[in-house]
């Protein structure tokens, strides 16, 4: 069942360790994001900071996130700058504000931690859909890699389009079906693997890779068809669409609805500490 809006998934503290983390040691960052301290240009932030004008976050007394030297009016975490930006733009603090969509994930298949993540990546996608097979595939390298494996978490969540009775929705069902087995992501990548290829969605073929992957086919013969499985998918989209989704790849960080999908391996960097970041787009959330 859906929870709606939460409490604030990432508590103040945790919030400034990762920004401790974020700005640690004032290392400099390649684009001047904050333009206009004293070094730069016009000081905006009414402070006398020392640092070069490419720091983005050194003030002058050498705190990071507390800046107590300054006239900061932004949250503790936003880098030590008036106005509250955040990574290069103000308007993606957002991802840290606690004022995003609770999905119910307890039985989504997942990629990455699950104990203790700093972020938490929700993203809807349709099989039959190619941008959402070339997201999958930007998903897989990054949770290929340890940096985001071990600090973020990744659930799917199923957006078919149409109704239980069209074609659409089953290549879902053949993967909510290889999931009671604990074999998902593999039927998942196989089924982006051919839509990619082929340039057209996987149909009457469905059975045939699930016993090339060696699936249990009896089981996989009797969940396909099930109300049960029937059941996963249809909560997947309707909780998706109570979170205003109606097309796909959708994507949510902490709840809180990425414009561009392709964004997200910078807004994942922003958020764990590895960049400071402008977005290619110029959109905001």
């Amino acid at each position: 069942m859906t929870k709606g809006l939460r409490e604030n998934r990432i508590g103040a503290g945790e919030a400034l360790v990762a920004c401790m983390l974020l700005f640690a040691g004032c290392a400099p960052v390649v684009t001047d994001y904050w333009a206009g301290l004293e070094d730069g240009g016009a000081d905006t932030d009414a402070d006398s900071d020392t640092g070069s004008d490419t720091d983005g976050e050194c003030v002058a007394d050498g705190s990071m996130c507390g800046d107590a030297g300054d006239t900061d009016t932004g949250p503790a975490w936003d880098g030590g700058v008036d106005g509250g930006d955040f990574c290069g733009n103000p308007e993606y603090a957002v991802f840290l504000s606690g004022a995003g969509f609770d999905f119910d994930n307890a039985d989504a298949p997942h990629l990455g931690n699950t104990t203790s993540p700093e972020v938490v990546l929700n993203a809807f996608s349709y099989f039959g859909c190619s941008h959402c097979a070339h997201a999958a595939t930007m998903l897989e390298g990054i949770f290929a890699d340890p940096a985001y494996a071990t600090r973020v978490v990744y659930y799917f969540g199923h957006y078919p389009f149409g109704t239980p009775a069209d074609s659409s929705w089953n290549p879902h069902r053949a993967a909510a079906a290889a999931d009671r087995q604990g074999r998902f992501w593999e039927i998942h990548d196989a089924i982006f693997g051919w839509l990619l290829e082929k340039g057209t969605p996987m149909g009457d073929d469905l059975f045939a890779m699930a016993q090339a992957l060696g699936l249990d086919m009896d089981e996989f013969a009797a969940d396909y068809p099930s109300a049960a499985v029937e059941g996963t998918i249809a909560a997947d989209k309707a909780e998706a669409e109570e979170a205003g989704v109606a097309a796909t790849p959708t994507f949510f960080v902490n709840g809180v609805h990425l414009v561009n999908w392709s964004d997200t391996r910078d807004v994942l960097d922003c958020l764990l500490g590895y960049t400071t970041w402008e977005p290619e787009s110029g959109t905001s959330p």
